[in-house]
């Protein structure tokens, strides 16, 4: 899934975006600072506080839907996004978010934000 995710997607995330994309990452943010601006003494670092835990499942599957027509692929994300946690009796549905450490979760954060990019 995380392959296919980033053939479609990733060749239209901007170019000022480094998070996690294939051989991009801090280096590449700060050689591309130095590259544009040449020698600055300050540049400020953005971080959006509780980003994964905030992402709405149906503006994602929105986003999705533009470019991929797979119906059977969607419903496979969808499913990915709401499987949940585990609490001491039960296991918890997802409504909202996406799980911090799940192989789809950072390509699908960089779906989602790369609205506000543009």
């Amino acid at each position: 899934m995380r392959i296919l995710l980033n053939a479609i997607f990733e060749k239209d995330f901007r170019k000022s975006s480094h998070a996690f994309q294939t051989n991009k990452g801090c280096h590449t943010a700060l050689n591309q600072i130095w590259m544009e601006f040449g020698k600055v003494n300050w540049f400020i670092e953005g971080d959006i506080d509780k980003q994964y835990p905030s992402i709405d499942h149906k503006t994602l599957i929105k986003l999705l839907r533009c470019k991929i027509q797979d119906e059977p692929f969607i419903d496979l994300v969808y499913k990915y996004l709401r499987v949940g946690y585990g609490e001491t009796t039960r296991i918890k549905p997802m409504k909202v978010g996406l799980a911090q450490g799940g192989l789809i979760s950072p390509i699908l954060s960089n779906i989602y934000m790369d609205v506000l990019d543009v």
